[in-house]
């Protein structure tokens, strides 16, 4: 990826090997890049078609996320129906001739028409021989999000059904596979302790009523995969940075491999559960949560604990296309080819290639460095990241037909979330509305929270003697209505730009 500007741009190779960069407290010096050993892949939605336009537009998906560093698709399959199938064999077709890889991922979710064991062993009887299937040490790779009481129960009885339905009908057909599940804990938490989760691999497990159980996910899996919704630091009791550690020591002590989650936005844009709008309050059930993420500061939090510490096999993004809860695809607004469904007007879906940019970073650290050794910035350029949501916390609707959004989660504020990454000093110079504001950039990785004010929004970069760069956000606006009624709108804006 970056690595193909060595020896161009401003500085010469020799010169940048020299650069120094602040980073966690410590300078280290940049070095010449390890050989690729670790792959990246990004949860995809199979119900959203990003483009909507068959093989030509998962094409286009395809190259969006080689274009961070992605190496491949988990293709989420909650269902596994006609079009569902369509869609699969167009993403296959789009891949032909690639490196690029894909493997499915078994939702076993709530659903009107749920994946059974026979819709798995057909998904894997006609695609596990393809040459853009990934497989790992010569089998291919299945994962699965839930199933941990696909027998309506706790306890071993869930572990026979994945052996008897699901496992050994397959490798009895000669597909060995390598299974990497998500299984919820037996205490249904979220970001489970270490305790909990070693206890579900071979110890003895709690129940949310606090019945115990056999852990038996020893006897299943041959990876750990932890899809994990929380907050990114490490000193809530919510963090998925606290959870995806104990992940990575109980899958590697157990001698696993570990797929460790990068969450880089989360929003319950949707209420579906116990909504009642004419109960006073209206009472809105659970969901409509919003993680606040501080954009590029979370994600770096997230990839600098994985790096240093988990030192997973495999890394996956959530998600690339889950316009319900979360997203970083770059495609520039959703409503467009999804609008003959969605209820939301043009502008809801705000583009967050800026949210891949940022990930493209680390991707390209996580490959190809040391975890003591940061790589130049991408290009050997400064660069400017930033998010934000548009619409200030003192907005409230009760015509929004989807609930209020209440349940709030982190340290949410009416910021813009800046991560400056530079070669040199320089000075970020914030327009919001009107207002001014300036920081000062050192060499190395900037964070910086800048309040926002209604109205335009640019970002300039000043060096000694002239303006670096400049960037232009979303306007920050007191609603955001549809047909005329005030709707919620808790996506990011994001961008990027680069001297």
């Amino acid at each position: 990826m970056y690595l193909s500007k060595v020896g161009t741009g401003r500085f010469p190779l020799a010169a940048m090997r020299a650069v120094f960069f602040i980073l966690l407290g410590s300078i280290v010096i940049t070095l010449p890049c390890k050989a690729q050993t670790k792959l990246v892949f990004a949860h995809y939605m199979v119900c959203f078609k990003d483009y909507n336009n068959g093989v030509a537009g998962y094409r286009q998906d395809i190259q969006d996320a080689q274009a961070i560093g992605v190496d491949g698709f988990v293709l989420n399959c909650g269902v596994w129906d006609a079009n569902y199938q369509a869609s699969v064999s167009q993403m296959f077709q789009a891949a032909s001739g690639t490196t690029f890889k894909l493997f499915f991922s078994a939702d076993m979710g709530p659903s009107s028409n749920p994946i059974t064991a026979a819709n798995i062993l057909n998904m894997m009887q006609t695609y596990a021989g393809d040459a853009n299937y990934f497989h790992y040490n010569g089998r291919p790779v299945l994962s699965t999000f839930g199933g941990e009481k696909i027998t309506g129960a706790y306890g071993s009885a869930n572990a026979s059904w994945w052996l008897n339905n699901v496992l050994a009908p397959l490798r009895n057909g000669g597909i060995n596979v390598y299974f990497t599940p998500y299984f919820y804990t037996d205490s249904q938490s979220e970001t489970p302790t270490q305790a909990d989760i070693q206890a579900n691999c071979n110890g003895t497990a709690l129940d949310v009523f606090g019945n115990s159980y056999p852990g038996w996910w020893n006897q299943v899996a041959d990876g750990l995969f932890y899809f994990g919704v929380g907050l990114p630091t490490s000193s809530s009791s919510s963090s998925i940075i606290t959870s995806s550690r104990s992940y990575a020591t109980v899958a590697h002590t157990n001698g696993k491999t570990y797929i460790a989650p990068v969450l880089s936005t989360y929003w319950g844009r949707r209420q579906t559960t116990n909504v009642n709008l004419g109960a006073n309050p209206p009472y809105y059930g659970n969901g409509r949560r919003y993680f606040e993420m501080e954009g590029p500061i979370g994600v770096r939090a997230q990839w600098n604990d994985i790096i240093q510490n988990q030192n997973p096999e495999w890394v996956e993004l959530e998600t690339w296309n889950d316009f319900n809860e979360s997203y970083i695809s770059p495609i520039p607004d959703a409503y467009y080819p999804w609008q003959y469904w969605d209820v939301n007007a043009p502008g809801y879906f705000h583009c967050h290639s800026g949210l891949g940019a940022i990930n493209a970073y680390f991707i390209d650290w996580y490959k190809h460095y040391t975890p003591a050794t940061c790589p130049p910035p991408p290009g050997y350029k400064d660069n400017l990241y930033w998010s934000y949501r548009t619409v200030p916390m003192s907005f409230s609707s009760l015509q929004d037909l989807n609930g209020q959004v209440t349940d709030i989660r982190g340290p949410i504020a009416d910021s813009i979330y800046f991560m400056a990454i530079m070669i040199q000093p320089a000075t970020l110079q914030v327009n919001s509305g009107g207002t001014m504001s300036w920081w000062s950039l050192s060499p190395g990785i900037n964070e910086i929270r800048v309040p926002y004010h209604v109205g335009a929004q640019r970002f300039d970069v000043l060096g000694s003697s002239s303006v670096l760069m400049t960037g232009f956000g979303d306007p920050v606006t007191t609603q955001f209505t549809y047909n005329g009624a005030p709707t919620y709108n808790f996506w990011y804006t994001t961008g990027s730009v680069h001297d």
